[in-house]
Formats: C-alpha cells, sequence, structure tokens
C-alpha cells in the first residue's frame, strides 16, 4: 500500500478572500440596516412570522406578482422594517449603501430598463459558507487549484501561453497525462474556520496591471468576501501520497 503523510494546516487571510458557491443573497433574504452600515440576512419565513397580519398579507401580495416592479417594492417594504438581534449581520462598503438607497428613493418602478440595470448590478454572490451556521470556510478543492495554479507558474517561468492550448501546456509542464499529474497525489480537505472570522459586502472591479490613460473595462461586481484580519484563520489537512509502482510521476 502507497505511503500518506498528512499535514495539519493553518491558512491565515492576509487579502480579502472571494470564492464563488452559486449562491446570492435574493432580495426577498435581506434588508439594510442604513444605519449600521450593515446587511442583515435572514430566513424568509422567519421575516414573515416577525410581521403583523396586515404586514404578512402585504408582503405576500408583493411576491405574488412576480414582476421586476415587485422586487423594487420588496427593497422598499423590507428597508422600512427593524432587524432582530438574532438575524446575521455583514458589513458592507460605502458604495453599497449608495445603490440600495438610490433603489428605495430614486428608482422608477415602472421604467423596466432602468430596474433591470440596476438589479443585475445589485446581484450580491456569497462566499462558500457551511449550511449549518452560515460561517464561511476554504473548500479544499479551491486551495487545491491555487497551489496547482502557482507551481504551473513557477515550472513555467513566465513564458507567455496560448490561452488556447492550456490543456496542452499543462500536459507538457507536469510530464504528460493524468497519470503523470503529481496532484493527483495531493488530497486536500476543507478548512474549517477557528472561531468566528467575518465576511464584508464590498465592490470588485477591473484594475490595468500596467499604467495607461484607458480605464480597465468590464462590469462590477458585488462580492460577500472573507474579511483579512487576525481572527480570518482556517484549519485542514494536506495529505501527500506516494506514487504507486511504476507511476510515471516525475
Amino acid at each position: 500500500m502507497a505511503k500518506q503523510v498528512p499535514y495539519k494546516v493553518r491558512l491565515h487571510i492576509f487579502s480579502p478572500v472571494h470564492i464563488g458557491c452559486d449562491d446570492v443573497y435574493e432580495p426577498t433574504g435581506f434588508m439594510v440596516d442604513k444605519g449600521a452600515k450593515r446587511l442583515v440576512a435572514f430566513d424568509p419565513l422567519d421575516f414573515v412570522r416577525s410581521l403583523n397580519a396586515a404586514d404578512q398579507a402585504k408582503f405576500l401580495e408583493i411576491c405574488d406578482r412576480g414582476t421586476l416592479e415587485s422586487i423594487v417594492e420588496l427593497y422598499r417594504f423590507m428597508g422600512n422594517r427593524e432587524a432582530r438581534p438574532e438575524w446575521r449581520s455583514v458589513p458592507v462598503a460605502g458604495g453599497f449603501l449608495a445603490s440600495y438607497e438610490r433603489v428605495l428613493t430614486k428608482l422608477n418602478p415602472r421604467n423596466e430598463r432602468d430596474v433591470k440595470q440596476e438589479l443585475n448590478k445589485f446581484m450580491i454572490a456569497r462566499t462558500s459558507y457551511l449550511p449549518l451556521d452560515q460561517a464561511p470556510y476554504i473548500p479544499g478543492s479551491a486551495l487545491k487549484g491555487a497551489l496547482r495554479t502557482g507551481w504551473l507558474n513557477a515550472l513555467n517561468k513566465g513564458k507567455r501561453q496560448d490561452a488556447r492550448n492550456a490543456r496542452q501546456m499543462e500536459e507538457q509542464l507536469m510530464g504528460g497525462n493524468f497519470a503523470g499529474d503529481p496532484f493527483r497525489l495531493v488530497k486536500i480537505s476543507d478548512l474549517l474556520p477557528i472561531g468566528r472570522p467575518e465576511t464584508r459586502i464590498c465592490y470588485a472591479v477591473n484594475k490595468k496591471k500596467k499604467l495607461s490613460k484607458y480605464d480597465a473595462r468590464g462590469p462590477q461586481q458585488i462580492l460577500e468576501v472573507i474579511r483579512h484580519d487576525t481572527q480570518s484563520i482556517f484549519e485542514g489537512v494536506i495529505t501527500l501520497h506516494e506514487p504507486e509502482q511504476g507511476a510515471p510521476v516525475r
């Protein structure tokens, strides 16, 4: 049997990290506390239970419409409600507050084109989180992908490559097909939080690496990120497997 060597690792976050999980903050699942500058997320059923009978009827009537106009009305309806202490809150950037205020006060819900543009810019992508307590974590596959990319860059020694031949480039640098790929011998567990790392809602914008009189193109994104501070620490295990006898791994 091939030998396995486990290493316990601890990961410290030194810059904002977003790892997509195909989940977003839905319009019916959050409100914004403008005074505290925080997004307050909740289970929609908990929110409905917190309303009196008249407000419940109004809320359900707006939801039943299922139109773009009704989404704006939902934001405005929930923007006037008081958050509960048990609901989870996330700090937000100032630009996000300005966008939210524009939706609440200035956007004409009957102008379908403006509503589409504004709501498309208002999608909030969540970072990977644990379903039980909503705490952020680092998927092992994400860390392995980052290590693999760094290793490939080192092997490539900064040379330019045609992106259309990415798979061919990987095979050349790694020494052939899957059987010769050393990273098949690297197993990384999910890295779980130590304590309670915080997240933040902020903007990701495109910037050019080289100075230019032209701005970088591309749409801005609103992302939830893991904050880079002394509390953002994650632990997991990296296991290295010895190649089986005769394996073409260099």
